[in-house]
């Protein structure tokens, strides 16, 4: 049996409310160890944020409940997200992961104020530029195992 290695990191995103975002960011696990908080100062004494871990990430509203799902619970982490991201702002949720040569994943979630959460896996990515070079509609990008 292979182990399953993989990567998670966001952009860098500005937010409406400091005090939700540090609650919103204290939730976050990963099966892999600690969550990394990349937030920094830029030149002009604006705050951005963003964060990486190894493995997937995941949340919960309490990291003590033994009962809860952390990767169930990152679809009510974007949508609170949504409602402090300032405005023009995205948050963008990369993940990259393999288990030997039979699963390759990798996955962009993106949310923005007032937007539904969007999802994209690799494959369905590369299948849209290849159907745009080929000019393809029809095109299928197949990569099971």
């Amino acid at each position: 049996m292979a182990d399953y290695i993989g990567t998670t990191r966001t952009n860098y995103f500005r937010v409406t409310d400091e005090d939700a975002y540090q609650e919103l960011f204290d939730g976050l696990v990963s099966g892999e160890g600690e969550v990394y908080d990349f937030t920094r100062i830029e030149e002009d004494g604006s705050r951005v944020h963003g964060f990486g871990c190894y493995g997937d990430i995941g949340w919960c509203v309490e990291k003590d409940d033994e009962d809860a799902n952390p990767y169930e619970g990152m679809s009510e982490f974007f949508a609170r997200m949504a409602e402090i991201l300032a405005d023009g702002e995205v948050l963008c949720v990369m993940a990259v992961g393999w288990e030997k040569l039979r699963y390759l994943y990798g996955a962009v979630s993106i949310t923005a104020k007032g937007k539904p959460t969007t999802y994209a896996t690799l494959e369905r990515l590369a299948e849209s530029i290849a159907r745009e070079l080929t000019e393809d509609e029809e095109l299928v990008v197949d990569c099971t195992y």
